[in-house]
C-alpha cells in the first residue's frame, strides 16, 4: 500500500487547520469587533459579503495561476495576504477601510484555498485518494467545531489577544505554505498547460451537485441558534460539536472504502441520510431528536463532499486541475452566499419547519442531479478498476 502521511501531507494538513481555525475564530467575533468601534450589524454583513464575493470573483484567475505558476507560489502568496490582513486588522477602526480589507483578506483566501486543495490532489496517491481528501477534510470540520469556542474566549480578553493568536495561525501556515516544495519532484508540466485555463468545463457535474447541497448550509450555521431559541432547546449548543463528530467519524471510517467500492452506493446512502436527516429536524420538538438529526446530518456532510472531491479529481485533466478545483470552489461560494441569502427570507416568512422541508427537498435534487450526470461514469470507472485488479 502507498504511504499516505509524507511529509508533505502532514504539512497540507496542518496549515489547512490553521488557516482554516483562524477563518472560523475571525468571523465567529468580528461583528463583536465591529461594534466595539462602533460599527452595526449590517456592517457585520457586508464584511462578511465582500469577502465572499472577493472570493468567487478571484478564484478562476487564481486557479489559472495555480496551473501556470504552479501550486507553491500561489499558495504562500494565499498565506502571505492571510498573515498580513489578520496583522493589519485591529489598526482599522474605519468600516471602509476595513471593507478594502476584506476584500484584499478574501482574495489571499481564496488563492490558499485554491492552491492547497490542487496541491493535495497532487501528493495523495491515487490509490487512497478519497482516504487522503477525508484526513484534510478533518481539518476544517475541526475548525468549524472549535474556531468558536476559541473564537469567544480570546474575544473576551482582549481583541488585541485575539488578533495576536490570529497572526500567530498566519505566520505558521505561510512557514508551512513554504515547505511545500513537492513540485520539484514532479515531472515538468507540458507545454498545454503554460497558458492555463480560468474555467474547466470537466468539473462543471461535480460543480454543480455541490452548489446544490450548499445551498442551505451557510443559513443553518447563521441561524441555527435562533432555530434552537424557537424551538426551546436547551442544548442548541451542542448541534455543532455533534455534527462535527459525525463528520469525522464518516470521514475516517468511510474514506479507504470509497476508494475500495467506489463512490455511488455511499453517496447514494450519504445523500438519502442527508434528506432524512434534514426533514427529522423540521419536525424537532426536543434536544434528544435534534441531536439525533445533527449526528445523522454529519454522516453525508463529511463523507459526500470527499467523494465530489475525488472524482474532481479524477476526471480532470491533470494540467488544468487548478482550473477544476476553482471551478467547484467557486460554484460552492455562489451556492453558500446565495443559499444564505435565499433561505434568510424563507425563514423570515414561512419558519423553520419549511426551511428543513426545502433544505431536504436540495439535498434530493443534488442526489438526482449526481446520479444523472456523474452515476453511470463512476460505475464504469468502477468496473474498469475492479476488472484491471482481478487481471493483475
Amino acid at each position: 500500500m502507498q504511504k499516505l502521511w509524507t511529509r508533505h501531507f502532514l504539512t497540507a494538513f496542518l496549515i489547512s487547520l490553521s488557516v482554516m481555525l483562524g477563518h472560523y475564530t475571525l468571523i465567529t467575533s468580528l461583528p463583536a469587533f465591529l461594534t466595539s468601534i462602533g460599527g452595526s450589524a449590517a456592517d457585520a454583513g457586508l464584511l462578511s459579503g465582500v469577502f465572499t464575493i472577493a472570493s468567487l470573483i478571484s478564484r478562476p484567475f487564481l486557479g489559472k495561476m495555480v496551473d501556470h505558476r504552479g501550486r507553491r507560489v500561489v499558495l504562500v502568496s494565499g498565506a502571505v495576504v492571510i498573515l498580513l490582513a489578520t496583522a493589519i486588522y485591529p489598526f482599522l477602526a474605519i468600516v471602509p477601510l476595513l471593507v478594502i480589507l476584506r476584500i484584499f483578506h478574501g482574495c489571499g483566501h481564496s488563492a490558499f484555498t485554491t492552491a492547497l486543495n490542487t496541491a493535495v490532489a497532487d501528493i495523495v496517491p491515487r490509490s487512497r485518494l478519497s482516504e487522503g481528501l477525508a484526513y484534510i477534510g478533518i481539518a476544517g470540520t475541526i475548525a468549524t467545531a472549535f474556531g468558536p469556542f476559541i473564537s469567544l474566549g480570546l474575544a473576551a480578553r482582549s481583541f488585541t489577544v485575539f488578533f495576536t493568536v490570529l497572526a500567530l495561525l498566519g505566520l505558521f501556515s505561510l512557514g508551512g505554505a513554504g515547505l511545500m516544495n513537492y513540485e520539484k519532484d514532479l515531472p515538468a508540466r507540458s507545454g498545454s498547460s503554460v497558458k492555463g485555463k480560468l474555467f474547466e468545463k470537466s468539473a462543471l457535474p461535480v460543480a454543480i451537485v455541490f452548489l446544490l447541497m450548499a445551498l442551505p448550509l451557510d443559513a443553518m450555521m447563521i441561524f441555527i441558534a435562533n432555530y434552537g431559541a424557537e424551538r426551546g432547546f436547551q442544548q442548541i449548543g451542542l448541534f455543532y460539536p455533534v455534527h462535527a463528530l459525525a463528520m469525522v467519524l464518516s470521514r475516517v471510517l468511510l474514506g479507504r472504502l470509497v476508494d475500495r467500492s467506489g463512490p455511488n452506493r455511499i453517496m447514494l446512502l450519504a445523500m438519502l441520510l442527508g434528506v432524512f436527516s434534514l426533514a427529522f429536524l423540521a419536525f424537532a420538538q426536543t434536544d434528544g431528536p435534534m441531536l439525533i438529526a445533527a449526528f445523522i446530518f454529519g454522516i453525508p456532510m463529511g463523507i459526500s463532499t470527499t467523494i465530489l472531491q475525488a472524482i474532481l479529481v479524477r476526471t480532470s485533466p491533470k494540467e488544468s486541475l487548478g482550473a477544476a478545483n476553482a471551478t467547484m470552489m467557486a460554484f460552492s461560494d455562489i451556492g453558500f452566499g446565495l443559499g444564505a441569502i435565499i433561505m434568510g427570507y424563507l425563514i423570515e416568512f414561512f419558519g423553520f419547519k419549511i426551511f428543513f422541508l426545502l433544505a431536504a427537498g436540495c439535498f434530493l435534487v443534488s442526489l438526482l442531479a449526481y446520479i444523472a450526470l456523474l452515476w453511470a461514469k463512476m460505475h464504469r470507472a468502477a468496473t474498469s478498476g475492479a476488472a484491471t485488479s482481478s487481471d493483475s
